[in-house]
């Protein structure tokens, strides 16, 4: 596998805006089609951004972005997407750690993401989070059809919940990582 900087020509912006419409389908509906991945892809591709892509076989498996926060000392990882064909292979994993060292190298402490559950995936997703969504955190449990798991895998700890974020009962879940 081969991790390198996204190449903002049609073919690539297209290839990795249909990742995230098939990585996404059945978990968000985030990105519907190709044109609303496309704007998302050309969006998180500026100079600002760091912006990423993993080759498999000269073949685009994977894309991670982060934004700069917090004067460049904290990033927020947007967005993550394997090729759902190459999920659970380490792909995701490499993608954080290029990012990670790429931080690093920038003078980073943490690294954010936002994690949504639109489908009850987690036991902070469709219950009504109000009026303590911190006593909610400590009894967070998640199944293998949420990023969680594999946050808290790649050295994230759970720092947060936005309750209803996306409609009632559906929050977004924070995790952070320190940069070293």
């Amino acid at each position: 596998m081969n991790i390198r900087p996204i190449v903002l020509q049609h073919d690539e912006v297209t290839h990795v805006a249909q990742l995230l419409v098939d990585g996404f389908a059945d978990i968000s509906s985030a990105w519907p089609d190709r044109d609303a991945a496309r704007e998302e892809v050309l969006m998180f591709s500026t100079e600002t951004q760091i912006s990423l892509v993993a080759l498999c076989n000269d073949y685009i498996c994977g894309w991670i972005s982060a934004t700069p926060q917090y004067q460049q000392m904290g990033w927020e990882l947007h967005p993550l997407v394997v090729a759902p064909h190459m999920q659970r292979q380490g792909v995701g994993r490499a993608l954080i750690e290029a990012l990670c060292h790429e931080l690093a190298q920038r003078g980073a402490t943490s690294l954010f993401a936002w994690s949504d559950d639109e489908g009850g995936f987690t036991s902070l997703g469709a219950v009504n989070l109000l009026p303590n969504p911190l006593a909610h955190l400590t009894t967070f449990t998640s199944s293998e059809h949420h990023a969680a798991g594999f946050y808290l895998k790649m050295q994230f700890h759970l720092c947060g919940v936005l309750p209803n974020a996306n409609g009632m009962g559906k929050p977004d879940i924070l995790f952070v990582r320190a940069i070293q």
